[in-house]
């Protein structure tokens, strides 16, 4: 029999297929004997076509199996509640109609269960209800309760037709249930021996995991965990059987199985046996029912060989990348000490020792020191630890040039262990470090396991160790070449240039402090073995280039962002000529060029100031005879547009020529005022009514960023309102369509500041270097003068002025900074 013929829900089609057949056989003559009463009395017709058309809809269900068996097993409980129901309206409430209604929900409970059953004896007791209510009221009297009715023989044959049909149904189906229950209970009892024979003949391990606990495992599994299957089975869970490492990841699996991954998955993970020690498991688990709840069975398969194997690959490969790596560090020419340091690292770090020491023997006592050690007891030992020539297993490997392991330390007479309570060490190997026949050198190892060395830890070391000897060999030609490199390296670093010495290839060999400095980096290690064009643009590369190629020495000027350099390039050849070595010497000049450019501006202003003032006396007076002529004559009346609009052109270009005069003047004439202390905001608000003028004729909006709270200035308030007006004409003059003038103030590192911001173009870096100069003017009727003589303000009260192009959009920012100083008392 499959598992299909053994479901509940296969009986119950049965069943209902059965009920149909049966009903339809029967309802056959009740229907023939209703036909022939009403043939008799006229007034049974509604009845039997009533009984007719539910006979018609039986017949339907039994021959539309394919129909939903809900639909089905409901269809046919309809059929029986209207069937009751007629009988309640012709039978009375002493009718058969009691018996339908006593019968459908034990009809049902088999069909749909129990919830439906109950439902069903629900809908009946309130059709009853209904009738009975009908009755006491009575209402519907002559349907409910017929006084007439003398229960003929074929009311006794109908009502006793129906009950018997619902006994034989209720039997029929009590029956059927009982030999379905046998019959599924002698198959699960078939399935389980059959399953229990198959677990505990199975080679894998077998289990059931429900609420926490496994409920069942199989021998196989218990042979590999060690426990018997009482002390597992409803005791032991994750805790108790999974490593600690893998614990997470089983509760995570499980919660997946039982939830919205039901299927199958496979994965490995670390068992715990009962003595202790590490199970690698191979797991197939997936959701099953156990005893009538969610349960999780899995099979387990043993890879604790595949994993020692793989572990054992692993350990080899890390082996031969230790190896590779300890050759590549002594080849890189690092000191002896850090390759030693790096060695005992690498060896602690690869195979897992709790100690890893390189004992060197001291010339003047002859004791062996350890120098390099890692693991564990780093800080156990002092820094000048070591041993007698004679002590412990280092003193007889020392002495006999052999390698010596105890996989068992308490049988090895020569092991010493001068930290019992701090160093559980239970096997130790140790390897000498050999040139020739000489030993140089100890390599010590120790491990918390017995056995824990095997011989491929031993030819390993050994390997270790022989490259060791190498470098240590080489220690005295290090320290010799340290010792001539330290001598080179001060006289390097004595310069006040910066310096670079370049190899054939254009590496960098050497800098010195300064040069660091320079780039921007801390550590020499950094730089040193790198290609030139990695210092970035401070190296002349085509310059470099063309003297290695020539072998003639070359001095040039650079400038480098901001800064200006000057270069020495000075070569040294080989013995067959070609260059082998370059020394660049950088010396930074830009505040020599600077100096050289503020002594040429200065002098240039000088000059101008003289210039200024020969030419005051000759041009001020007959300028001012002219223009005040030109505003008399401008006064007089009767002039035509044309010529008053002549003479204003030449009273304006008289007025700028004044202005352009007196500017000059201010070149060369100090400030005559008294310093006093003057507000910002004061300064900011006074010098925008200066060029209201100029704002109402133009399509510039002015914003303002002056914070209250700003220290006040101790300066001759005319001239910083000078600089700000020419700043702020600059600003009008550059935005002819239209703009945003800003003015901004605010304090930073001990100066004040006073930024002056406009929308109109940025200026290219030619523009950008010359703007400060006298008579440098991007506008075609500037003078060139409005900066200087601003800058020439600031510079007098120690401060400073600069312009940027604006970061956020097109236009220019000039910034004024002015030193705060001791100031008159607050307001």
């Amino acid at each position: 029999m499959g598992d299909s013929d053994l479901s509940v829900d296969a009986w119950r089609q049965r069943v209902l297929d059965v009920l149909l057949i049966a009903v339809s056989g029967a309802a056959t003559p009740v229907i023939a004997l209703l036909i022939r009463e009403a043939a008799l009395d006229p007034r049974q017709w509604p009845a039997v076509l009533a009984y007719g058309f539910l006979y018609g809809v039986v017949l339907l269900l039994a021959l539309l199996r394919r129909l939903p068996f809900p639909l089905r097993a409901w269809g046919l409980a309809g059929v029986g509640y209207a069937a009751a129901t007629i009988a309640l309206a012709r039978g009375g409430l002493m009718g058969d109609g009691r018996v339908y209604l006593l019968v459908l929900p034990i009809l049902t409970w088999f069909l749909l269960g129990s919830r439906a059953a109950l439902a069903a004896a629900a809908l009946g007791g309130l059709e009853y209800g209904l009738f009975a209510l009908a009755a006491a009221r009575g209402w519907l009297t002559p349907w409910l309760v017929r006084t007439d009715n003398s229960l003929l023989p074929v009311d006794w044959l109908t009502a006793g037709t129906v009950l018997f049909l619902g006994l034989t149904a209720v039997g029929a189906l009590l029956r059927e249930y009982d030999r379905f229950q046998r019959r599924l209970l002698d198959e699960t009892r078939s399935l389980q021996s059959r399953y229990r024979a198959f677990t505990e003949a199975n080679l894998a391990g077998i289990y059931v995991f429900q609420d926490g606990r496994v409920r069942y495992i199989n021998p196989a599994l218990c042979r590999m965990l060690g426990y018997r299957e009482d002390e597992v089975v409803d005791r032991m869970g994750v805790d108790e059987l999974i490593h600690p490492d893998d614990r997470a990841m089983v509760v995570e699996n499980i919660q997946r199985r039982l939830g919205e991954e039901p299927e199958g998955v496979r994965y490995l993970l670390k068992a715990l046996r009962k003595d202790g020690s590490t199970l690698y498991c191979e797991v197939l688990a997936r959701q099953i029912e156990y005893n009538g709840r969610p349960a999780i069975l899995g099979a387990v398969l043993d890879v604790s060989e595949r994993m020692e194997a793989l572990h054992r690959l692993e350990r080899q490969v890390a082996r031969l990348t230790m190896l590779k790596e300890i050759a590549r560090r002594i080849s890189d020419l690092n000191p002896p000490e850090v390759v030693m340091e790096q060695a005992v690292r690498l060896v602690a770090e690869t195979f897992g020792y709790h100690h890893v020491a390189l004992f060197v023997q001291e010339p003047e006592s002859g004791d062996w020191v350890m120098q390099a050690r890692a693991g564990r007891f780093v800080d156990l030992f002092p820094p000048d630890h070591r041993l007698l020539p004679h002590e412990g297993m280092v003193g007889w490997v020392a002495r006999n040039g052999r390698t010596l392991l105890a996989n068992d330390v308490s049988q090895e007479p020569r092991y010493v262990n001068r930290y019992p309570d701090r160093i559980s060490t239970q096997a130790e190997l140790t390897v000498p470090l050999r040139i020739g026949e000489e030993v140089i050198g100890v390599l010590d190892v120790q491990s918390p396991r017995r056995d824990a060395f095997g011989e491929d830890d031993v030819r390993v070391l050994e390997t270790v160790a022989d490259q060791l000897a190498v470098a240590l060999r080489n220690a005295r030609l290090y320290d010799a070449l340290r010792a001539s490199e330290a001598t080179a390296r001060a006289l390097l670093n004595g310069l006040t240039d910066a310096a670079v010495l370049l190899g054939p290839e254009g590496t960098v060999l050497a800098v010195n402090q300064v040069m660091l400095r320079l780039i921007g980096e801390t550590e020499e290690r950094r730089v040193v073995g790198r290609p030139a064009a990695a210092l970035g643009d401070i190296l002349p590369l085509e310059e470099i280039e063309a003297v290695f190629h020539s072998g003639r020495p070359a001095r040039l000027d650079r400038r480098v962002g901001e800064r200006w350099y000057e270069y020495s390039l000075g070569p040294s050849a080989d013995a067959e000529g070609r260059v082998a070595r370059l020394a660049v010497l950088i010396r930074d000049v830009t505040e020599q060029r600077w100096m050289e450019r503020q002594m040429a501006q200065a002098e240039q202003l000088a000059a101008l100031g003289r210039l200024a003032a020969s030419l005051a006396h000759e041009m001020n007076n007959p300028l001012q005879v002219i223009q005040n002529s030109l505003e008399l004559v401008l006064e007089r009346p009767g002039w035509k547009r044309d010529e008053r609009a002549g003479l204003e052109i030449a009273l304006q270009q008289v007025r700028r020529l004044a202005g352009t005069v007196q500017r000059a003047l201010g070149l060369a004439r100090p400030s005559d005022g008294k310093r006093q202390s003057v507000w910002p905001q004061e300064l900011v608000t006074q010098s925008l009514l200066l060029v209201r003028h100029r704002l109402e004729h133009s399509s510039v909006r002015v914003e303002t960023e002056v914070p209250d709270g700003l220290p006040p200035l101790w300066v001759v308030p005319g001239d910083i309102l000078q600089v700000l007006v020419n700043l702020l004409l600059n600003g009008i003059e550059a935005m002819p369509g239209g703009g945003r003038l800003g003015i901004a103030a605010g304090t930073a590192d001990g100066e004040l500041w006073l930024r002056v911001t406009s929308d109109g173009s940025s200026l290219s870096p030619h523009e950008m270097e010359h703007l400060f100069e006298p008579f440098f003017t991007t506008k075609p009727e500037g003078t060139g003068l409005g900066l200087a003589i601003s800058r020439q303000i600031v510079e007098r009260y120690g401060g400073r002025i600069a312009a940027q192009n604006r970061e956020d959009g097109p236009g220019v920012a000039f910034t004024v900074y002015l030193p705060l100083r001791e100031y008159s008392p607050q307001r």
